[in-house]
């Protein structure tokens, strides 16, 4: 997998779109900083420049959204782990750690091409003290030290290399297990509800009916 790394950019995953042409193969860009970084729902990331991994991997195989979401999350989730970072993943699209949010993704599925593009926001080094809106944690908050972000980019590569020749199966299997490593809840239609089951077709199973995830809310908290 190739690797291209830009000081200061507007946003990887655009910076990927606008470049698509330039890489006939799977390829990371990192950044130090972007100024529109961007996530889901249309929502913006923000980051103090060089303190954490900002990066798009380009995927060239045909995956679909689903399956590029659990190999981001697998790939991420074992990262952390391999840190002895205790780690465990919201869906849709975050991981947490202790309480506070560590990673975004945001999924492109760039149907005409069939190419995939997954931005993966890793807190590495920022420190959130005095932040507490942002309900966010980082790798140093977490470990009492500093880490480097270019030997990280190595462990998500390696690990996203992994994950991106499991089955459909055997993704699916251990990305569910890592769902519901706790409760998982969600709103709908206003309603509180316990998610109790998760299908290959993405779909959340609670009380008596299934309902495609994204019909639900997961972004409210759940109450404690």
């Amino acid at each position: 997998m190739r690797h291209f790394h830009l000081k200061r950019i507007d946003s990887t995953n655009r910076y990927m779109k606008d470049h698509l042409g330039s890489f006939n193969e799977n390829t990371l860009v990192t950044t130090d900083f972007q100024t529109a970084g961007k996530g889901r729902r249309e929502r913006t990331w923000q980051s103090e420049p060089g303190k954490n991994f900002l990066g798009s991997f380009l995927i060239r195989q045909n995956i679909n959204h689903f399956q590029a979401l659990m190999i981001a999350t697998l790939t991420v989730r074992q990262t952390l782990l391999d840190l002895e970072i205790p780690v465990t993943v919201k869906l849709p699209n975050d991981l947490y750690s202790t309480d506070g949010k560590i990673c975004g993704i945001l999924i492109e599925r760039l149907h005409e091409k069939e190419r995939t593009i997954i931005g993966i926001g890793l807190n590495v080094n920022e420190d959130f003290k005095g932040r507490k809106d942002l309900n966010a944690t980082s790798i140093r908050t977490i470990t009492k030290e500093e880490h480097s972000i270019f030997k990280l980019k190595d462990n998500l590569i390696k690990n996203m290399k992994y994950y991106l020749e499991q089955p459909y199966a055997t993704l699916f299997d251990t990305y569910k297990k890592a769902v519901f490593e706790r409760p998982v809840y969600a709103f709908f239609n206003g309603t509180l509800v316990e998610i109790t089951e998760l299908n290959q077709k993405f779909e959340c199973f609670f009380e008596d009916r299934w309902v495609p995830c994204t019909e639900l809310n997961f972004d409210a908290p759940a109450s404690n």
